[in-house]
């Protein structure tokens, strides 16, 4: 069954980055696609994170088929609800992206002391609330919100591919680690530093290319 595994893992990341990619630098004019795929991405991850809830309710693991199935239903529901509600979908996709990313960006630099179950809820309500504020102010200004968000949610997609595979590569992992601490003064895994610094550089890039291209 690793095969099998193996190819279907393969199969996603290529997909994520593809996708991330022309989001990324083609968000703007493909609008209804880019939340649509959004929507897939968030449904995925969904079915991953509630795969994880089962594991650990039942103290054990599921059959093989089960990790592969899970996120692409829930991917392909989401996909579908983002596809026929794309302008209001919109403010929950740019929600679920920020509230993640303050989430993580809180937890991982250390800014709230989490210790316990209640603390975590409180910074997912925090993350919730800053998501769907941007969400709404993204959905009010239009145009240079969609290209902002569009071009982070694709970079976001093609780090979330990629970063496993730059992973082996020692250099750029030391390089990543040691730019991030020189930039935030505190250690930060490898990892982490060059998905971050290949969002912003991506993210930076597609907004630069969507701006330039015509209306």
């Amino acid at each position: 069954m690793g095969d099998i595994t193996d190819i279907y893992s393969y199969s996603v990341d290529i997909v994520l980055a593809v996708l991330g990619l022309i989001m990324c630098f083609g968000g703007y004019k493909l609008f209804k696609f880019s939340v649509t795929c959004a929507g897939a991405v968030i449904g995925y991850f969904v079915g991953k994170g509630i795969i994880g809830i089962i594991v650990d309710v039942l103290k054990s693991g599921l059959p093989y088929w089960a990790y592969m199935v899970i996120p692409v239903v829930f991917a392909i529901v989401f996909a579908v609800l983002a596809f026929s509600f794309y302008k209001r979908a919109f403010i929950f996709t740019v929600a679920a992206f920020v509230g993640r990313w303050v989430f993580t960006f809180v937890k991982d630099m250390a800014l709230i002391d989490i210790t316990g179950f209640k603390d975590t809820v409180i910074l997912i309500v925090i993350s919730a609330v800053i998501g769907l504020a941007m969400g709404f102010a993204a959905y009010l200004i239009q145009r240079g919100a969609i290209i902002f968000f569009t071009s982070f949610i694709g970079s976001f997609m093609v780090s979330a591919a990629v970063a496993g595979y730059v992973s082996k590569f020692k250099p750029i992992m030391d390089g990543s680690a040691f730019l991030a601490e020189k930039v935030f003064k505190t250690p930060i895994e490898s990892v982490k530093a060059f998905s971050g610094l290949l969002i912003l550089i991506l993210g930076v890039a597609g907004c630069i290319t969507q701006a330039r291209q015509k209306k």
